[in-house]
């Protein structure tokens, strides 16, 4: 995706990543997904971001999405 970004910097990336829960992967699985779809393919859009309080470095992860003005969809369940 990073080297389609570079070649296309006008289209718009919208990835689906962080729909794993604990329980469906092993907890270290849950590390990098989003980090790696904002860092490596400059997505502009994250689609099920459940997960990001797993990723490594959660906070500094949410704060380079804000930088980077990433659209976070995420649904909101009650527990």
């Amino acid at each position: 995706m990073g080297f389609l970004r570079a070649l296309y910097p006008k289209v718009h990336v919208s990835l689906h990543a962080g729909e794993l829960a604990p329980g469906l992967v092993p907890p270290e699985a849950l590390c990098c997904h989003i980090r790696l779809a904002v860092e490596q393919a400059h997505t502009d859009r994250i689609g099920h971001g459940v997960d990001v309080m797993y990723e490594d470095r959660p906070y500094e992860l949410l704060q380079d999405m804000a930088a980077k003005h990433v659209l976070v969809e995420i649904n909101l369940h009650q527990r």
